[in-house]
């Protein structure tokens, strides 16, 4: 039940980041770049 826990919370982190990653970028950068990069994760 830990190691799942703990998967859980490093997947929302991930998400988090990039989430904000993604606002960050998309006022300054075209969304087209932002899915290129969002592909490689």
């Amino acid at each position: 039940m830990t190691i799942l826990m703990a998967n859980i919370v490093i997947l929302s982190l991930k998400y988090q980041l990039i989430l904000q990653y993604q606002l960050d970028n998309i006022s300054s950068k075209p969304f087209e770049n932002e899915n290129n990069k969002t592909n490689e994760f």
